[in-house]
């Protein structure tokens, strides 16, 4: 995996967890790969976390409830409908979802994650 260039490490959050630093990527998947999305947690030194440029703001650490927790942006229904909206090809070509999802699918997911980040982007503006 990676050959590609896909396995390029994408930051989506940092934190500081004590001395470390907790990095979390959002893996688009790759058609040529065959690998679908996928969360990447990274835990670095401050050195190694400074030579990939990542800088740890935020610090995860329990609240005075003692929980503290990281929502990750999940696709939904409205992404998914954006998404097959942007794809060329009309579902009735394919005659069955099996051979849509298997030309597709791929596609559509990274289309619905990209259209989840950014609404993010848009509200944390």
């Amino acid at each position: 995996m990676g050959e590609c260039g896909c396995g390029d490490f994408h930051l989506y959050d940092s934190y500081r967890l004590g001395d470390y630093v907790l990095a979390i990527e959002i893996y688009k998947g790759c058609s040529y790969c065959n690998t679908g999305l996928m969360v990447g947690l990274h835990l670095f030194t401050d050195a190694e976390a400074r030579s990939y440029d990542i800088e740890a703001h935020k610090e995860f650490k329990p609240d005075e409830y003692g929980h503290s927790q990281i929502d990750l942006p999940i696709i939904g229904k409205d992404d998914l409908v954006k998404a097959a909206q942007k794809l060329e090809p009309e579902f009735s070509e394919f005659g069955d979802l099996m051979s849509f999802f298997s030309d597709y699918g791929l596609e559509l997911l990274q289309n619905a994650i990209n259209n989840r980040l950014e609404e993010l982007r848009q509200q944390n503006r």
